[in-house]
């Protein structure tokens, strides 16, 4: 999302009815370890990721893996793969790349998310180590990178006014001629994989690998009536 890096700092703190807000960007990048490369799905995120997202902890604590100092959470099948086991716990993870590059202790395994499932991780971390990953969680910076902000809304709060108190914040803190073009969509999490692509919004589809590939209502609705047409045909025959 454009500016998400900014936008997710001032919508946790001044959108009101927002209970959680989590900014998230993941690439592919490299684990490296005993001279050998392993790539991984590696993710920064805001230290709240597993207050919205409940994966299944077999080690360590999810409510401080990633508060912890140079603490990384590493999915089950990642640390088999890496380091021939899944008790990693407490050991260094080193990953060498200028956004994602530092050196990491281990604070969480989880299980691995369904194959179906719109987050996918390798590894994810709140403690950037780099000069480049730590400019992913300033408040202040609006630069069109390639991150994603999810947020949990309180009970009854309207999907619709929060959206538009965004956009509001949107053309308050960037170009007014570029942010006249901006319309801010809010889309429930469970309906992404199905859902409308828009360029612009708290959740993009262009950028990130995280939505590439998923499917197309249009194709379902398509094919579906196909499918009673030919069993209505075979019905008649």
């Amino acid at each position: 999302t454009p500016g998400a890096i900014a936008l997710g700092h001032l919508i946790a703190t001044q959108v009101p009815g927002v209970e959680t807000v989590v900014r998230r960007s993941s690439q592919m990048k490299a684990i490296i370890y005993e001279d050998r490369v392993f790539p991984t799905r590696a993710c920064i995120a805001d230290s709240t990721f597993f207050d919205v997202f409940d994966f299944e902890f077999i080690a360590g604590n999810a409510r401080t893996a990633l508060r912890s100092p140079a603490g990384i959470v590493i999915a089950r099948s990642v640390a088999e793969r890496v380091y021939g086991t899944s008790d990693v716990l407490g050991r260094e993870l080193v990953m060498d790349d200028r956004y994602y590059g530092g050196t990491w202790t281990i604070s969480g395994v989880v299980d691995d998310a369904p194959t179906n499932s719109l987050i996918q991780i390798g590894v994810v971390t709140a403690q950037p180590q780099s000069e480049r990953g730590k400019l992913f969680l300033q408040a202040d910076m609006w630069w069109d990178g390639p991150a994603y902000i999810h947020m949990m809304l309180d009970e009854g709060v309207s999907a619709e006014i929060a959206a538009a108190r965004i956009q509001h914040m949107i053309h308050d803190h960037t170009d007014p001629d570029w942010s006249q073009g901006v319309r801010i969509h809010l889309q429930e999490l469970a309906n992404v994989h199905l859902g409308t692509r828009s360029k612009f919004g708290v959740i993009r589809g262009n950028g990130d690998s995280d939505l590439q590939g998923r499917g197309s209502l249009d194709a379902v609705l398509m094919f579906g009536a196909a499918a009673i047409l030919i069993l209505c045909v075979a019905c008649v025959n």
